[in-house]
């Protein structure tokens, strides 16, 4: 097992010298740059501001000093909010954390139920309904799910704000700001959520039909054993073995925030400055950030791959 670990460690440098390179030259091979997008810049202070962020350098020279640079903990350092990029993410970066991290809880609690439950009643009335509101929930936009939210509980009922993540001109402090905050989360989440478990209720439902074929299921039943015992005990622990990986890979979803659904919430997370920041071709942050996803990714490979060994005795870690 040590053995193993250490060697997945190993495998993760030059993976993630790969991803610098593919993700330097990506946003470099790119036609203009933070500075040629600003119309009232002169020529000479254009070519000023070239030289002082090292944008007239090389771009092997650029790489090596981005690249080294990053062994240090160092991102960059933002052109548009003039300040480093790890201080750009540590500010926007957790509040679509919390949205995503509540977002996922909620989903695979409530798909893991009904996806059960589903293949327990297979073609049932509960299954039919479930089927059709599974696809209605997969087939329908973001952008339109969130207005349509916004116009029900925001507008008509008044129940809940229809953006931001605090209230405007609010003082609040303790446990006032944290249900402040809570409140403008409610239906960020319930989008996030409303888009997500169709697909995951669908991949468990499956699972589980799978599951409750098999042999050893048969010969749970066969001995005598009650249905309950059979499906929980036996057919959900096995079913949920493939689920590892994907709750695993979930991680840097967790991070990269929900870009339309922030937009459409005008919620400050990093999705909707990632967006700015492609539209003011701000560089260092656009790179920053898709390699601190990058790292998240290998790590998560890594996490499930170990977790599945754990978890299933007949994966064998060599």
């Amino acid at each position: 097992m040590n053995g193993y670990f250490i060697k997945r460690i190993l495998y993760l440098i030059p993976t993630l010298i790969g991803a610098s390179v593919l993700i330097f030259l990506l946003y470099s091979l790119v036609p203009g740059d933070f500075v040629d997008t600003d119309p009232n810049l002169t020529a000479e202070r254009k070519a000023e501001l070239k030289e002082l962020y090292g944008l007239d350098q090389p771009l092997v020279t650029r790489y090596i000093t981005w690249l080294g640079n990053l062994f240090q903990g160092d991102l960059g350092y933002s052109m548009q909010f003039q300040r480093p990029v790890t201080e750009v993410l540590g500010n926007y970066i957790w509040s679509s954390f919390f949205v995503a991290l509540a977002s996922l809880i909620i989903t695979w609690l409530v798909a893991i139920i009904i996806g059960v439950i589903s293949a327990t009643r297979q073609y049932s009335l509960f299954d039919s309904i479930i089927t059709v509101l599974v696809f209605a929930a997969m087939a329908t936009p973001s952008f339109f799910l969130g207005l349509i939210l916004i116009k029900i509980f925001a507008v008509d009922l008044g129940w809940l704000p229809a953006g931001g993540m605090i209230t405007t001109g609010s003082n609040y402090t303790g446990w006032e700001y944290i249900f402040d905050i809570g409140e403008h989360m409610l239906l960020p989440v319930l989008v996030l959520t409303m888009l997500s478990v169709g697909g995951l209720t669908r991949y468990f439902r499956t699972n589980m039909l799978e599951v409750v074929k098999q042999d050893f299921v048969r010969t749970a039943r066969a001995k005598g054993l009650k249905e309950k015992a059979v499906i929980y005990k036996h057919a959900f622990r096995n079913a949920m073995l493939p689920a590892i990986t994907l709750f695993a890979f979930e991680l840097p979803a967790l991070f990269g925030g929900a870009i339309i659904t922030e937009q459409i919430f005008n919620y400050p997370g990093i999705g909707a400055i990632y967006m700015q920041a492609f539209t003011v071709r701000d560089y260092p942050l656009l790179m920053g950030f898709t390699m601190f996803i990058a790292l998240l990714t290998v790590i998560s490979n890594l996490i499930a791959d170990i977790f599945y060994g754990i978890a299933d005795p007949r994966v064998r870690l060599k």
